[in-house]
């Protein structure tokens, strides 16, 4: 006889409207956000303070103003035990950045001019031209 383990218990969360997206990269109201930001992690999260902090990204550097370089944590894994690379951190922002997707979100990412990916655990952010505004998510 087998026996299966007990079911995880459901996800509640009380929030005073419905979210309108689960997919971070198209949600634009307060509520799918806040869903958001249980669900998804980021390369970086901002503290209390308003500070960025690491999050996916275990740390970064900046070089010059227009190369941003961040290093992902080691053993990061997708709901299918899929280890996260850098090549997924590309892709979500090229998908911003595709006219085809129509993130509302694209325009925040427009001084990017390529994504790299040197190794597994490195992605490289080049910008068109320096600017306070770039703040990888």
């Amino acid at each position: 006889m087998h026996f299966l383990p007990p079911a995880d218990p459901p996800f509640v969360v009380a929030i005073e409207a419905a979210p309108t997206q689960f997919d971070p990269r198209l949600a634009t109201d307060a509520y799918s956000e806040r869903i958001g930001q249980l669900l998804f992690s980021r390369l970086l999260r901002s503290d209390a303070a308003g500070q960025k902090v690491p999050d996916l990204a275990e740390r970064w550097e900046v070089e010059g103003e227009t190369i941003y370089t961040f290093h992902l944590r080691k053993n990061v894994r997708f709901h299918d035990d899929r280890l996260l690379t850098s090549e997924d951190v590309r892709y979500t922002f090229e998908s911003i950045l595709d006219p085809a997707l129509a993130s509302p979100h694209r325009k925040s990412f427009e001084m990017v001019s390529r994504i790299e990916t040197p190794d597994a655990a490195t992605v490289r952010f080049i910008l068109k031209n320096p600017t306070p505004l770039f703040s990888p998510r």
